[in-house]
């Protein structure tokens, strides 16, 4: 599965890998078809924006969007960026 996700012709395959992975893993859920990659403001891009169009009870009376940052790192995000990662999104 990680093979048919990962494009090595993109200029970044090793964020996209990981980006398509979760694009693949979240449109398996009813209601989480949209989702939009790539979300630019002034600051900085988030990875992914998710429509919660669910009509699940679980999911419905959660925020009508989600964002995901995707990392493909070595070691676990910093405290710093996970706090700021909400006060930075678009």
């Amino acid at each position: 599965m990680v093979l048919s996700v990962t494009n090595p012709v993109e200029s970044k395959p090793l964020v996209r890998g990981p980006r398509n992975l979760m694009v693949l893993l979240f449109k398996t859920i009813p209601g989480f078809h949209q989702t939009t990659p790539n979300r630019q403001n002034d600051i900085e891009e988030i990875d992914l924006l998710i429509q919660n169009a669910s009509t699940d009870p679980f999911w419905s009376k959660e925020s009508p969007y989600f964002l995901a940052e995707c990392k493909n790192g070595s070691k676990p995000v910093g405290v710093d960026e996970f706090r700021s990662f909400p006060t930075s999104a678009p």
